[in-house]
C-alpha cells in the first residue's frame, strides 16, 4: 500500500504505483485539470507534466530582433534586482 501525505495532513491510500494526475483526481477533478506538476519529498518531477501536456506550437526568438530587445532585457533585469526585495515585503501575509 503507498500512502501519500498531503500538506493539510490527510492521506491518500492506494494499492498499487500512482502517477501524479491520479493523485490529484483523488483530490477532487478540478484539481486534476488544473495540476501541471507534483512536489513529491521537496522535488520536482516534470515526468508527469509530459504526458498531460499537449504541445501546440513552438516558437524560436527572432535573431535580427535581439538587438532591439537585449537592451531592453537588460534594464528589466535591473529593475527586478531592485524592486524584487521591496514585492516581497508589501505581498508578505500579515497576519
Amino acid at each position: 500500500m503507498i500512502n501519500i501525505s498531503l500538506p493539510d495532513g490527510s492521506v491518500r491510500k492506494f494499492d498499487r504505483p500512482v502517477n501524479g494526475a491520479e493523485i490529484a483526481a483523488s483530490i477532487g477533478p478540478g484539481l486534476a485539470k488544473a495540476a501541471l506538476a507534483l512536489r513529491v519529498d521537496g522535488k520536482i518531477s516534470l515526468d508527469d507534466v509530459r504526458s498531460l501536456v499537449r504541445v501546440t506550437a513552438t516558437f524560436e526568438p527572432d535573431p535580427d530582433a535581439r538587438a532591439t530587445y537585449e537592451p531592453m532585457y537588460a534594464e528589466f533585469k535591473g529593475l527586478y534586482g531592485r524592486l524584487h526585495g521591496m514585492y516581497a515585503r508589501l505581498n508578505a501575509r500579515q497576519d
